[in-house]
Order: structure tokens, then sequence, then C-alpha cells
């Protein structure tokens, strides 16, 4: 979408299209951090838990 109304109407004013791959890589690093710091604790606590301990209590 955003493409299309760069080709509608700057493109024609002589804009240039740049895309800051630099800053997406690092905002999308961080949210993948963000998220695997997040998930962690959870993660590591339910792998010390037994599957037979789990179910029996289902």
């Amino acid at each position: 979408m955003g493409y299309t109304v760069f080709l509608e109407t700057f493109e024609e004013l002589g804009y240039d299209l740049i895309i800051p791959w630099f800053d997406i890589a690092v905002v999308g690093t961080g949210a993948f951090m963000a998220t695997l710091l997040s998930v962690y604790p959870a993660a590591r606590g339910a792998s010390r838990v037994s599957p037979a301990e789990v179910l029996r209590f289902e």
C-alpha cells in the first residue's frame, strides 16, 4: 500500500524511495531479543516438570 502511494504521488514530485534496512533490522532484532528474554523463564520452569506429573493433575 505504501509503495502504491509512493508511485502515485511522490515519484511524480521527484522523491526517491529509501527503505531504512538497518533501522528495520535493529528494531526486529530488539523485538526478537525481548521475546526470548520474556519467554525463557517460563520455558525453563516448564522443562523441569515431568510430563507424568503434569498429566496427573489434568
